[in-house]
């Protein structure tokens, strides 16, 4: 059985733990590209990927926003078990969760299927009735996945409070890997049905990746439903206000459905496109690093070391700024030769490759501010403050519901993704004001001087790209060339940054050179 007890200072745990849940990110997450690549070659930007990502919204919504809250919540409690010791009560207290979710997964999967045509009318108005039809047979496929993503998610977070991340952080690449398989399989006879039936085996692969975790950890499975257990009650109280702070991207994504329903076709598809291309940096490093820290911040506030947990969340979000900034400015740069990289192949051509190019641009203005809030929402939950992420949320909620029809007016579906990016900014600055009324150690200054010190760094590498695009013009290039200049750009880019990152000794770089194996403190 593994150690289930982070290291005190968490230095070099959180180093270890941060490489592996980059590493296996990464593939995850490339197998997700690989997955939207083929959907792309094989469906094209179409009325029917439109009727799947309708479909998709619905069960993805649910467990995305339902599981990783009831992640969020879970970690500080199991947590605080293991530290003391308890683990009988640990695994009791799971169980009674894992249980009560379950069932209220069941009964909203029944309540989707048999509500599917009137949740799509709601969410995609603009659909014609053929194309409405097509969505509500693909949302009736795919929801009872909602039960094995659900539960797969609360795993992960007993996982993760033990110390393990390995298997939580693979999963998602096994869900990718089914359906890739099923649209290669059957797409030609099935069409987007096939599709529809691979998310639904995918999801059930995502549950039983981390059950062998499960039992290195020791965890015992009980028959448990103790609604009246005061931790039981504590996780199952705060899901509702922790659920409407994780669904604001989500919330964001609905939004532009609703909107972009009637705009050009197409747009639905090249808004979530685009999303997940821009969602991949802060899978990698936001998430990865959120995840690693999230135990060790939990358990800082387990001991009311306030001053410990705000200077951890300082140096943290410092240090992905740092990362964060750069990756902003060169997805502007690149969003057209990124989309024609990654899409533009089979059925998806240059109008697919415009559309998700143009939502791409806006989208990167707002991928510091995605990746601070989801940092900075987990040093609130280890604290269980609930109430500034919900009001930070709703605030930015209203600020998008406000930008995205005037936006939309001048810019089309790029409008839609900018009011996006303004918006999950503004969240992050509510959060980051709420959260230092606590911690008065995470004050503004040093965060802004490393934005602004980051910027600075980007120039010179942001004016390579500028040239390297300008003499090597990405549009006249194949694949294997394209794949070349962009690979070539970006390396080079890079090593520009760290060097003059280095030069003005901006202090997220200095802090991440230290967090190594065998470093012993933050």
């Amino acid at each position: 059985m593994m150690d289930d007890k982070p290291p005190a200072t968490a230095g070099p745990g959180l180093a270890r733990a941060a490489a592996l849940i980059v590493a296996l990110t990464l593939v995850s997450r490339g197998l997700g590209f690989l997955r939207d690549v083929i959907i792309a070659w094989a469906f094209g930007a179409s009325a029917a990927t439109d009727a799947y990502m309708v479909a998709y919204t619905f069960p993805y919504f649910l467990q995305s926003v339902l599981g990783v809250a009831l992640v969020t919540v879970m970690v500080p409690v199991v947590s605080r078990y293991l530290t003391e010791e308890r683990r009988e009560e640990a695994w009791s207290v799971s169980s009674s969760v894992v249980n009560i979710m379950a069932l209220f997964f069941a009964l909203v999967t029944v309540g989707g299927i048999l509500a599917a045509d009137p949740l799509v009318r709601g969410l995609a108005p603009g659909f014609d009735l053929r194309q409405a039809q097509l969505a509500a047979e693909l949302t009736r496929i795919m929801f009872p996945s909602l039960v094995f993503v659900g539960v797969g998610m609360l795993l992960s977070g007993v996982l993760n409070a033990g110390w393990q991340f390995g298997l939580p952080a693979l999963a998602p690449g096994m869900a990718n890997a089914v359906m890739i398989l099923a649209v290669l399989l059957f797409g030609s006879r099935y069409f987007i049905h096939a599709l529809a039936w691979g998310t639904l085996a995918g999801f059930a692969a995502f549950f039983w990746t981390q059950w062998p975790g499960l039992k290195r950890l020791g965890f015992g499975y009980r028959w448990r439903w103790e609604f009246r257990h005061p931790e039981v009650r504590k996780v199952l109280g705060h899901v509702p206000n922790v659920v409407f702070a994780v669904a604001v991207n989500q919330i964001y994504l609905a939004m532009n459905r609703f909107i972009a329903s009637g705009l050009a076709p197409g747009s639905i598809t090249a808004l979530d496109l685009a999303f997940r291309v821009i969602n991949l940096p802060v899978a990698v490093f936001a998430t990865s690093l959120s995840t690693a820290l999230f135990p060790a911040f939990s358990r800082q506030a387990a001991r009311a070391d306030l001053e410990g947990l705000g200077a951890s969340t300082l140096k943290s979000l410092c240090a992905l700024m740092v990362i964060m900034v750069p990756l902003s400015v060169a997805t502007a740069l690149l969003h057209e030769p990124l989309v024609r990289l990654i899409f533009q192949r089979g059925v998806f051509g240059s109008a697919g490759t415009a559309l998700t190019g143009t939502a791409l641009f806006y989208f990167s203005f707002g991928l510091a501010g995605l990746g601070a809030g989801l940092l900075l929402t987990r040093a609130c939950y280890a604290l269980a403050e609930v109430r500034v992420p919900t009001l930070a949320a709703l605030a930015s909620v209203g600020v998008n519901a406000a930008l995205s029809p005037l936006l939309a007016q001048s810019l089309g579906h790029g409008g839609l993704a900018l009011a996006n990016s303004l918006a999950a900014t503004v969240n992050a600055a509510l959060i980051f004001y709420g959260l230092s009324r606590r911690l008065p150690a995470l004050r503004p200054c040093p965060v802004l001087a490393t934005l602004a010190r980051a910027l600075g760094a980007c120039i010179l590498p942001a004016a390579m790209v500028s040239l390297g695009l300008h003499f090597w013009p990405a549009r006249g290039l194949g694949p294997a060339a394209l794949a070349l200049e962009v690979t070539l750009l970006v390396l080079a880019a890079s090593g520009l940054y760290l060097a003059v990152a280095r030069a003005m000794h901006l202090p997220g770089i200095d802090w991440l050179s230290r967090l190594r194996p065998g470093q012993r403190s933050w």
